[in-house]
């Protein structure tokens, strides 16, 4: 197969590059791939080397290839910083698209504000006149729209989805909404997949003397419950010697200093910043003990677990989205907003006192991530979709022609929400 497979890569600093980078080269076992950026120059040595890399914003002409292709791959996230070339090409080309997030929320506010045209939100805003009102209102005065804080509510996926010709996404949760939301659109999910650490031999964690290691990973902001972890580090501190890391990118919306002198606990807390995949990792490795939270979800996966998972780190959980569907052996979950700064105080001191359970969690974490989520899967597991996908385009222009025929029979000029749902249909009647 020929593929066109449009990402962020790195230099970007998006999860979605690191996640591409270590897919394509399986990928490349099984398929002819070149890659499509949005106006940069990738900077991994193994990815330029590997495969042709064409920038469509510099030369937009490019595009007009995509015919020659088997399929068309586009990665999407709710970043508009890194995804918005992509989001072009999958609106007006028929693609199979990830789907890293099932809310996209943030992506059409941000496309929205670097645009202003309002209408790219509204257009995408499912709901009643009122709902649109309301919104439009917010706009006009520089707001976040009210529908912004319920982002399940109002995912903004609809059109995008149902113009795929396939989509994949990495959990249960996110299939079962999107397989809603596009009738007769093939769905796969395929596993969030992460490469597989050589284990080093863990310094045991004492209590009396020698410092435990925790830590959180990943982009810093206020939905990821870091506040309730400082607060119950922060009665933790005068029982145990530890120290805090928070390795990611750091939010100017989002003060987690502030926080930690609130709470008296800037002493045992550092913040990295940005680090690379590889420092990433690095730090994973010297973890003993992870804690990764959500107030809510937008369907997102967590690869940054998926890796401490990989390391055999144990790690805190919010029993949501996704993270819900991880087996009750392999983390410790809580639930979100009822008696979290308890639960997670109450864990947090089991962990550091109980080698045993920190080691029994870990390894269990690990057999998973070594049984569904390896990188060889993942690609085996995205060829034979794009396969079925390409397998089916002959039944596709059937059901399309013969849509177009029966919606014709019902009113003398049918519009495409007709069209699409009599193609819903009869798909549902043709695969089962």
């Amino acid at each position: 197969m020929r593929l066109a497979y449009f990402s962020p890569l790195n230099p970007q600093r998006s999860g979605v590059s690191d996640y591409s980078e270590e897919l394509l080269l399986a990928l490349a076992t099984g398929a002819e791939i070149e890659l499509f950026v949005d106006g940069f120059q990738p900077a991994n040595k193994q990815i330029t080397e590997a495969f042709r890399i064409y920038d469509y914003r510099k030369h937009p002409e490019i595009l007009q290839r995509l015919a020659d292709f088997d399929a068309v791959v586009c990665q999407m996230g709710n970043s508009h910083r890194y995804h918005r070339g992509i989001y072009e090409v999958a609106s007006t080309n028929r693609a199979i698209i990830v789907f890293h997030d099932f809310a996209l929320q943030n992506f059409f506010l941000e496309r929205t504000r670097e645009l202003q045209d309002p209408n790219v939100y509204l257009n995408e805003l499912e709901g009643n006149e009122s709902e649109k009102i309301v919104a439009e209102e917010a706009l006009a005065k520089g707001s976040a729209p009210p529908q912004y804080q319920n982002p399940l509510g109002f995912p903004m996926n609809s059109r995008l989805a149902a113009q795929a010709e396939g989509i994949i996404v990495h959990s249960e949760w996110s299939r079962s909404r999107l397989a809603a939301v596009a009738p007769g659109v093939p769905i796969s999910k395929i596993n969030l997949h992460v490469g597989l650490p050589e284990l080093k031999p863990r310094t045991p964690v004492v209590t009396d003397g020698e410092s435990v290691s925790i830590a959180s990973f990943g982009f810093i902001t206020a939905s990821k419950g870091l506040e309730i972890a400082i607060r119950a580090l922060a009665a933790l501190k005068p029982h145990y010697s530890f120290h805090y890391y928070l390795v990611g990118e750091t939010n100017p919306y989002f003060d987690v200093t502030k926080l930690t002198r609130l709470y008296g606990i800037s002493d045992r807390v550092s913040v990295t910043g940005y680090v690379t995949l590889d420092e990433f990792k690095r730090r994973i490795a010297k973890t003993d003990i992870a804690i990764n939270l959500r107030d809510q979800t937008v369907g997102e996966t967590s690869a940054s677990l998926c890796r401490l998972m990989a390391a055999g780190v144990p790690t805190i959980v919010s029993n949501i989205g996704w993270f819900s569907e991880i087996p009750g052996d392999c983390v410790i979950k809580i639930e979100p907003q009822t008696h979290a700064d308890l639960l997670i105080c109450a864990y947090l001191k089991e962990l550091i006192e109980n080698r045993k359970l920190r080691e029994a969690i870990g390894a269990n974490a690990r057999n998973l991530i070594l049984a569904k989520h390896q990188v060889k899967q993942a690609a085996a597991a995205y060829l034979d979709f794009i396969t079925y996908v390409i397998s089916r385009r002959s039944n596709q222009a059937f059901i399309q022609s013969l849509a177009k025929d029966i919606a014709t029979l019902s009113t003398s000029k049918p519009d495409e929400l007709l069209i699409t749902g009599i193609r819903a249909a009869l798909s549902d009647l043709l695969t089962t």
